[in-house]
């Protein structure tokens, strides 16, 4: 049997509770199924650490060596690497309350239809009252990139910022598609400059990263990754 990931002694414990029907802290079981993935590892020591006796488990765990190993040993069983836990950080210890390695949605596309994609951040959009677009390549690839407008960005009452002058020189065109739309140089976003990805950021609440660019949103000809997480 494969594993996923490694649970810390106080997040297992908690996690039997919520199992079984227990008295379990809400706030911790809501941040660690942010970052859970099927199935965990544990062993007989861990479990006798958080007074867990289940004689059937203990059997299987012995028949599969798994009595005496250390967090970091468990850790190097799983496919991902990683322990979650709710005080460190350092690796291989990730923290649901909050670390930099993230547990995001996220697709990638090879030479295959992108419409979910492209469904998927329309949606996004629809309600917003402000985006946020770095693409120092907008302008270069505009037969492509034209399509954002034309098919995803919602055609009511916006304000789009962008970065850098990327697509100055497309305004009058952008303003054609919906006279609604205000669009304005970037004053806030300090951290967005220079950058090799492209981003997406919508109400400065979600960020959409795209790794090939605005353009194989809609171009199948290359692959693309796009990310979605809360900023």
């Amino acid at each position: 049997m494969e594993f996923a990931i490694v649970l810390s002694d106080d997040l297992l414990k908690e996690y039997y509770k919520f199992k079984h029907n227990g008295s379990y802290d809400n706030e911790s079981i809501q941040n660690l199924f942010n970052y859970y993935k099927s199935p965990h590892i544990t062993n007989i020591s861990q479990l006798k650490r958080i007074d867990i006796e289940d004689s059937a488990l203990f059997s299987q765990l012995l028949q599969s060596n798994l009595t005496q190993q250390t967090l970091v040993d468990l850790c190097d069983k799983t496919t991902f690497k990683v322990i979650l836990n709710q005080e460190k950080s350092n690796y291989p210890y990730v923290s649901i309350l909050g670390d930099t390695l993230e547990n995001n949605y996220t697709s990638t596309y090879k030479n295959s239809s992108r419409v979910k994609a492209q469904e998927h951040i329309e949606a996004l959009m629809k309600n917003a009252n402000n985006i946020f677009i770095y693409d120092k390549y907008f302008e270069n690839n505009w037969n492509q990139t034209r399509k954002f407008f034309e098919n995803l960005v919602p055609k009511k009452r916006l304000t789009i910022f962008y970065k850098e002058n990327h697509f100055q020189n497309k305004k009058t065109e952008i303003k054609n598609i919906c006279q609604e739309w205000t669009l304005k140089v970037d004053n806030l976003q300090t951290q967005h400059r220079y950058l090799h990805d492209r981003y997406l950021i919508i109400d400065n609440k979600i960020e959409i990263i795209l790794t090939s660019g605005f353009d194989y949103l809609f171009d199948e000809s290359k692959d693309f990754t796009y990310i979605v997480r809360e900023k």
